[in-house]
């Protein structure tokens, strides 16, 4: 796009439009048909003009350019927020601008260098460290047609490098590296800064410790804990901080695929292995992990006979697509993960020992959140942050409220107390202080429908209701639910019929 025919219709895009339309309208009237060509041809590049200001109004950084004589002639909207000037400064000389802060040796240099001139200065007016680009434009004779300017606020990259450069010379400073590791990680965990697992407890810097001593090293982790608790958390924690963090995660919810689909999902087939398989066969979630990391959350729920398979991709380090015999050496890091007691299960016959004890190589066991209470309140005021922001609220709580809280059991642990926050932030107006009362209903504490004439038996069932209500809300079935409650799967599906709950599945 060339610029130099087109600077006065920067100027003022509507203008030019009418004063041409009224040019074609009387070249219509003198039937001149070379003008009415030639001004349609204009028309056409006002088009493209406009074009080019939607564009350019899109974009990061500020733009503004200046004509062969020093006026300028453009801008876009991030030129405004970058630098402050606005559409007032069109059609001025740079020469005027100095006295208000236009930096108009920026043009200069480049016209006078027939090169591309950069500087990095912090702009007065708003304190931003801007990197200025000014280039020259020509005609194809070489003839200086204008010089286009590109701003680009670059506060926060060097804020960050600041930042940077101030961590590498406090760990410069650490002589034994291990110390220097443990003690920068347990600075951030008392900071709040740490991203991962959220909590000061005992508990929970016990888990964090581990995390950190096993992250490094390629060893099979087991993660257990209850619903809720966080285990794809630290799952995420020991892959981010491995030595494979820039390689693949897979992670697969073994509950979650068909039992009939999950042994090709895992270990791939090849063409034809079976009808309806894709005619150029498959490969399996191992394979798309080779090199990095793979999850096997609720491994507990993986089918009897797949098991020993899974063995063998652990023991040999290799996987053996459906309907091949070729054998696929792997470098595959397992994590495991688990709501259940895998060694009951294997008493029971639900799961393979020889496979337990593969995978119970490095256990760790997150607590539930009723063992870990001085997490509540730094878990809760994490929530509202993120709901506050999420639903444009200021929600806050007061300290008999996060009393409140402690005291719950939260059977659903960390995931019930972020979905019972999340409420709350939504059914509150804007600036609430939250009150007991709205606590007490949501969590059920006082919110039971008992009347004083109601004898034993009738206010057990109101609180079983409750708790039943609850425990499907948490897990999302019938499985998960009669886990919380420590009964069995029918007892729930019969017990929700009775008091008409609705049932996520059978």
């Amino acid at each position: 796009m060339k610029f130099i025919n087109q600077f006065d219709v920067m100027k003022n895009q509507s203008e030019s439009v009418e004063i041409v339309k009224n040019l074609i309208n009387k070249a219509h009237n003198d039937n001149n048909i070379e003008m009415i060509s030639q001004f349609n041809d204009i028309l056409s590049t006002i088009s493209t003009v406009k074009n080019f200001n939607r564009l350019a109004n899109c974009l990061y950084d500020g733009i503004h350019i200046v004509d062969a004589d020093g006026v300028v002639v453009y801008l876009n909207d991030a030129f405004t927020r970058v630098t402050g000037f606005t559409q007032e400064i069109i059609g001025k000389h740079i020469d005027e601008l100095i006295s208000i802060g236009y930096i108009a040796e920026i043009a200069f240099e480049a016209i006078q260098t027939n090169n591309s001139y950069s500087i990095v200065r912090e702009n007065a007016n708003n304190k931003m460290t801007i990197a200025t680009t000014a280039t020259p434009i020509f005609e194809e004779n070489r003839t200086l047609i204008g010089t286009i300017i590109i701003d680009r606020d670059i506060t926060e990259l060097i804020n960050l490098e600041k930042n940077l450069a101030n961590s590498k010379v406090h760990l410069k400073n650490l002589s034994d590296e291990q110390v220097k590791r443990e003690n920068t990680y347990l600075e951030l965990i008392k900071r709040n800064s740490y991203k991962g697992m959220i909590g000061t407890s005992d508990e929970t810097l016990n888990v964090k410790k581990l995390i950190m001593k096993i992250a490094p090293h390629d060893t099979t982790v087991l993660i257990t804990g209850e619903t809720g608790t966080g285990k794809e958390i630290v799952a995420n924690e020991i892959y981010m901080n491995s030595n494979r963090y820039e390689n693949p995660f897979i992670k697969v919810n073994c509950a979650a695929i068909p039992a009939n689909l999950i042994e090709s999902e895992l270990f791939g087939y090849e063409k034809g292995a079976f009808t309806g398989a894709n005619i150029s066969g498959k490969a399996g979630l191992f394979e798309i992990a080779n090199s990095g990391t793979i999850l096997l959350d609720e491994i507990g729920d993986m089918p009897i006979e797949l098991q020993s398979k899974l063995l063998r991709v652990i023991q040999e380090k290799e996987v053996t697509r459906i309907g091949s015999i070729k054998p696929i050496k792997l470098n595959v890091r397992i994590i495991a993960s688990t709501n259940c007691n895998l060694y009951k299960l294997a008493g029971e016959g639900k799961f393979r020992i020889d496979l337990y004890y593969r995978l119970n190589l490095f256990p760790i066991t997150i607590p539930p959140l009723r063992e870990r209470k001085e997490d509540i309140k730094i878990l809760t005021k994490h929530f509202l942050n993120i709901f506050n922001a999420k639903y444009d609220k200021s929600i806050r709580f007061e300290d008999e409220q996060y009393d409140l809280l402690a005291n719950y059991e939260w059977p659903g642990n960390t995931r019930e107390l972020e979905n019972i926050v999340e409420r709350i932030t939504i059914i509150s107006n804007k600036n609430n202080v939250i009150n007991n009362d709205t606590i007490e209903s949501i969590l059920g504490i006082v919110n039971l429908n008992i009347k004083k004439d109601m004898g034993l038996k009738e206010k057990v069932e109101e609180l079983e209701k409750l708790e039943l209500k609850k425990a499907l809300e948490i897990g999302r079935s019938t499985r998960k639910a009669a886990e919380i409650l420590k009964i069995n799967q029918s007892n729930v599906v019969r017990k929700a019929i009775k008091y008409g709950i609705k049932l996520y599945d059978a």
